[in-house]
């Protein structure tokens, strides 16, 4: 396969439905990092990154999965538009899983999301021109 559509973040190598030998960067181009380009430009008041899937950990009764970067995803979409509510530009990007399309068992997308997409793509603020992330609730 030479092309087809894909996320941005599609890892090289990475086994998708539209990739199914894996993303070669040699036909398809590098993984693009949003928020480093957007970082460049002065235009966006809010830049944030962050992922909506709980993250598997090993608990001393089995694997268990924290909510809190889910829970999280709420007050950066309020954030977001607060920004937008004062005139500022917010962007704000979601890592998260697709199974189906990975071609993998939901536990082993969320292990693979933060084994692997998260460290290419660390979460976090990128730019709060306005405080927004550090206002008071």
């Amino acid at each position: 396969m030479t092309g087809g559509q894909m996320a941005p973040t599609t890892l090289p190598g990475q086994v998708t439905t539209t990739t199914p030998y894996g993303r070669d960067t040699s036909n398809t181009g590098n993984p693009i990092d949003v928020m480093k380009i957007l970082s460049q430009t002065e235009g966006p008041s809010y830049l944030r990154r962050g992922v909506l899937a709980p993250e598997p950990v090993q608990a001393k009764h089995g694997l268990m999965y924290q909510a809190k970067n889910v829970l999280e995803a709420r007050r950066i979409v309020e954030n977001a538009f607060k920004v937008q509510m004062k005139g500022g530009y917010s962007f704000v990007e979601f890592l998260g899983t697709c199974n189906v399309n990975w071609k993998m068992t939901v536990e082993d997308s969320k292990h693979y999301l933060y084994d692997q997409v998260v460290k290419r793509y660390p979460p976090g603020v990128f730019r709060d021109k306005l405080g927004i992330e550090g206002a008071k609730k």
